[in-house]
Parts: C-alpha cells; sequence; structure tokens
C-alpha cells in the first residue's frame, strides 16, 4: 500500500507543478522565455523523485535540460488558433480545424521536452551515448527547426495574405513545423541509440500534450460560451472563473500527468537501469564539453547580456529574426551544457536565467509606461536579485525549497509589481496559484 500512495503522490506532484508553471507561463510571461518555467518543474521534481539519491542532489540538471527543452514550443502562436473554437459566431469558426491544431500543437510543446529529459535520464548511464553525438544532434535543432518552418510554414506573407497550405491561425506567422522536425529528429536519434526509454518518454509527451491542449480547450470553450439553455458555466459566478487561465491549468496538469504515470510505471525498471551504477558521483557521458565545463558555464552566462542588445535592432532585423538569433544563446547551448552535465551551466540556467526572464519582463515590458522614478526603483530592486541569484549559483549550493520558492513565491511577487488590482476572473485563479503554491512548498519540504 506504500508503494500505491508513493506513486499517487508522485503523480499528484508532478501535475500539480507543471499544472502551475504552465498557469504562471501565461500570466507573467508568454513565448518561450515563459515556456521554461513548467519544463523546469517538470525535470526537477522527476529527478527528486527518481529514486536515485545522486540524482536527486543533481536535480539542477534536470531542471535546467527540461527549462530548455519546454521553451521550443513556446514558438507555436495558439492565439488565433483557439478562436476556430471559441468564436462560434465568427468567420474563422471551424472547431474540427481548431482541435485539430491545438492538438498537433501540444503534442509537439511537450514531445521535444519529453524526448530531452528522457534523454538527460539515460546520458547519466554513460551507455546509450559517447557525448558527441548528443552535442552534434542537440547542436541541429536550432537549423532542423529553420528547415521544419521551410517546408511546413512558408510561404508567408502577411501584407499580401499569402499563407501556407496547411495552416493554423488567421494571419500570424506560425512556426510548428520547425518543432515537428526537431521531435522527428529526436526520436529517430533515441532509436539509433537504441535508448527507447527516451523513445518512449518523447511519445508518452506527444500523447500527453496534445490531449492536454484538446481538454484544456474544451474546458475554456465552456467556459466562455453560454449552453443551449443560455445558461453560463457556473451562472451569475462565471465571471470569477478565467477560461484562458483553467485552460492553461488543465494543460500543464494532463501533460504532467502523462509524464509522471510514465515516469512512475518505468522508475523500478528501465530508469532504474539506467542509474543503477551512479553511486558516489554523477557519471556523465564522455562528453567533449566536460572538461572546459567551468569555462564554458561562464562564456555561456556571458553571452546573455548580448541577447537584451539585439532588441535595440528589432525594428531593423524584425522580432522573426532576433527570436531565432536569440535561441541558441538562451536555449541550446544551456541544453547542451545540462545534458552534458556541466553543473555551473545547469544551475545558472536552472535558477538564474529564469529570475533574469522574470526580472526583465517587469523592468522593460511590464511597467514600461510607468514613472521613470519607479521604473529606477524597479530596474535597481530586480538588477539586484539577478545579480544576487547568479552568484548565488557560482558560490554555494542552492538548496531544492530555494527553487520552488523562487519558481512560485518569486513570480508570484514579481507578476503583481506594482500592485495590481483583484477583480472576477483574477480572484479564482490567484486563489488557486496561492494553493499550487504552499502544496509544492510543503512538498519541497518533504522531499528536502
Amino acid at each position: 500500500m506504500g508503494v500505491v500512495m508513493n506513486s499517487i503522490f508522485i503523480i499528484l506532484t508532478v501535475s500539480i507543478a507543471v499544472s502551475y508553471g504552465w498557469g504562471m507561463r501565461g500570466t507573467l510571461l508568454g513565448g518561450l522565455r515563459g515556456a521554461v518555467l513548467p519544463g523546469a518543474l517538470l525535470g526537477m521534481f522527476l529527478a527528486v523523485f527518481s529514486g536515485n539519491e545522486i540524482i536527486a542532489k543533481n536535480f539542477f540538471i534536470f531542471a535546467a535540460a527540461g527549462a530548455s527543452a519546454m521553451a521550443f514550443g513556446g514558438s507555436e502562436t495558439y492565439g488565433e488558433t483557439l478562436g476556430f473554437i471559441t468564436h462560434r459566431n465568427g468567420a474563422e469558426y471551424n472547431p474540427k480545424k481548431g482541435y485539430i491544431a491545438v492538438f498537433l500543437k501540444g503534442a509537439l510543446w511537450h514531445g521535444i521536452a519529453g524526448a530531452v529529459l528522457g534523454i538527460a535520464f539515460s546520458a547519466v548511464s554513460g551507455k546509450y551515448y559517447n557525448g558527441i553525438d548528443i552535442v552534434i544532434v542537440l547542436a541541429l535543432i536550432p537549423f532542423v527547426s529553420l528547415l521544419g518552418e521551410q517546408i511546413f510554414n512558408k510561404p508567408y506573407n502577411r501584407k499580401e495574405k499569402i499563407f501556407p497550405k496547411i495552416y493554423f491561425s488567421i494571419e500570424r506567422r506560425e512556426e510548428w513545423g520547425g518543432n515537428a522536425l526537431v521531435v522527428l529528429m529526436l526520436l529517430i536519434f533515441t532509436l539509433i541509440r537504441r535508448d527507447y526509454y527516451a523513445f518512449f518518454f518523447g511519445i508518452v509527451g506527444l500523447l500527453g500534450g496534445g490531449a492536454g491542449f484538446s481538454i484544456g480547450m474544451m474546458l475554456f470553450d465552456y467556459i466562455a460560451n453560454p449552453r443551449k439553455s443560455g445558461k453560463a458555466f457556473a451562472g451569475k459566478y462565471n465571471k470569477y472563473f478565467g477560461g484562458w487561465k483553467a485552460m492553461e491549468f488543465s494543460f500543464g496538469a494532463i501533460a504532467g500527468l502523462f509524464f509522471a504515470i510514465y515516469f512512475v510505471a518505468t522508475k523500478d525498471t528501465m530508469l532504474a537501469e539506467r542509474l543503477c551504477n551512479v553511486k558516489d558521483g554523477l557519471p556523465v557521458i564522455s562528453s567533449p564539453l566536460v572538461p572546459y565545463s567551468q569555462i564554458l558555464s561562464y562564456v555561456s552566462l556571458a553571452l546573455v547580456p548580448l541577447v537584451k542588445v539585439l532588441t535595440l535592432f528589432e525594428d531593423k532585423l524584425g522580432d522573426y529574426v532576433v527570436d531565432h538569433l536569440e535561441r541558441p544563446v538562451l536555449y541550446v547551448v544551456p541544453m547542451i551544457l545540462a545534458v552534458s552535465g556541466c553543473e555551473l551551466s545547469a544551475k545558472l540556467n536552472a535558477f538564474a536565467l529564469i529570475v533574469f526572464f522574470a526580472s526583465e519582463k517587469v523592468v522593460f515590458e511590464r511597467n514600461k509606461k510607468a514613472k521613470k522614478s519607479t521604473k529606477i526603483v524597479l530596474g535597481i530592486v530586480f538588477g539586484m536579485f539577478t545579480l544576487a541569484s547568479v552568484l548565488l549559483c557560482i558560490f554555494i549550493d542552492i538548496p531544492f525549497i530555494a527553487y520552488i520558492l523562487m519558481y512560485t513565491v518569486f513570480y508570484l511577487v514579481a507578476d503583481n509589481v506594482p500592485l495590481r488590482e483583484f477583480k472576477e476572473g483574477r480572484i479564482s485563479v490567484y486563489s488557486y496559484f496561492i494553493a499550487q503554491t504552499l502544496f509544492l512548498i510543503v512538498t519541497g519540504l518533504a522531499a528536502a
């Protein structure tokens, strides 16, 4: 009975953690930057629940790998796609097309995350990969992604109303084709290396992400639109339920559920076989990067501020070009270093980089219309938070509970600076956020 209860606890915790991450992703940060949060939570909790003391101690490696891998799905626009389902009186109303699209986009989003995390767990055994092959295949991701976009998401000319043959938006640029080719590459790679654990991790991500997006979309539609009788989902209290947030919470909960069930089902068999030799330290594959892990970690960190410089040229280059130039620095390099076992880089990207993303949003975007004095204060405060997070990663071993507090309490506070008015849907949304936060903190303290 103890084994059953432990399995239920793991499944529940992972599902809640990814649900929280997805909900916060659409609240404070969107795009690729926001998607790192659910990925980090997923990788971190799976490592802690692995049953292996060394893997649990090095949870930040899997948090970094999950964060980087989950980020790529953030390139998939889905705002207009949802309109095919929810805009019942609109010219674009086409629920069949809408549900095909949300299943596809959700599947690809989580398929990449699943495959990369599976590879990360298998890599520590030193049995399935020789190191250089992982570096090469992960380094190919941005190039394969661009190729996929050329194949599936072109031609695209918004002004001339020229769109791809397979198109799931009204006029926005789509990039799901890039993720489709990346998933395919990763799955083929795992099969070639006979890493069936990682292969099925990717398949579970495809199924869980697709199901999560679809079921979440059904819930959104149910809340947003009245029934045939004319009654709303919760009657006169319907305004207190945020349909969009309910959808995102559901995305994460269901995708996390699929990942957790697979993880629990294989924890004592396929995963245990990979971790059986992990005793005195964290063995890594014979990656050519390992001897240079410290210097590579600092180089990766130094490149991050340059990403902000790119935004100065966004008007000339275009947001599409800038976004693609950012990805190798913010996501690909950190992923390669994490999966290769570079501890410092993993810490910086699982902790400091996520603090930076939140701070950047608060200072440069969320409050750009605030008074100059307010901007200065916010810049100083969040700049100090970011600098402190970098120093902490370099000089001390940050405990597991500190990561949880940063992912939850810090992000909740950042989302409400300056204080924002709580009304209607925000009341129920933040009540759920707080409940999730308390649960994850208690879980973190217990796991520690």
